[in-house]
């Protein structure tokens, strides 16, 4: 049963350190290469263990072979994310202060940052204008006034469909 969370912590943490500098209020992380140093007031933590809550315990209700195993997700406030699992340190007795804990199984699910959402916004927009464009292109021999009619049955018409019209007739004014 641990097999799958020891390999996806295993893959997830390879090349990752952990210091922690509590004299200087600081934590720096080491993922591969790259290393990010913040300040404790710049992050907040969320552990994610195994389990369902029961007041006064921090285990989970049934001792099993797994039990310990969980993962930290340390978010800073430059929407970044870092996972810290158990293979790196003990999500109960976590050297930084933990702001929330979540029950359940936990494998690691990615987070979406700000980052994602904009690339994925840019990629929709751009597939969004290729296909007005498309429209655009098979339209220009068409009539104006069939173009028209067309624009006024737009129930009919593929969204992308209608603003390439638009845009056709617009450009003739």
């Amino acid at each position: 049963m641990i097999l799958p969370f020891h390999i996806q912590y295993l893959i997830k943490n390879w090349n990752t350190k952990l210091i922690i500098n509590d004299a200087e209020e600081k934590i720096e992380i080491h993922v591969r290469k790259a290393v990010s140093v913040f300040n404790f007031s710049e992050i907040k933590t969320q552990r994610h263990i195994l389990g369902h809550y029961k007041p006064g315990r921090q285990k989970s209700w049934t001792p099993i072979p797994f039990d310990y195993y969980g993962y930290v997700n340390i978010k800073t406030n430059d929407d970044r994310n870092f996972t810290i699992t158990s293979l790196i340190a003990d999500p109960f007795k976590f050297p930084l202060k933990i702001d929330s804990t979540v029950y359940g199984f936990p494998f690691i699910k990615k987070e979406i940052t700000r980052k994602d959402l904009e690339t994925i916004k840019s990629v929709k927009e751009k597939e969004t204008e290729r296909r007005i464009n498309y429209f655009i292109k098979n339209f220009k021999s068409t009539s104006r006034v069939e173009l028209r009619k067309r624009l006024e049955n737009e129930k009919l018409l593929d969204k992308n469909a209608k603003i390439a019209i638009e845009r056709i007739l617009e450009s003739e004014k």
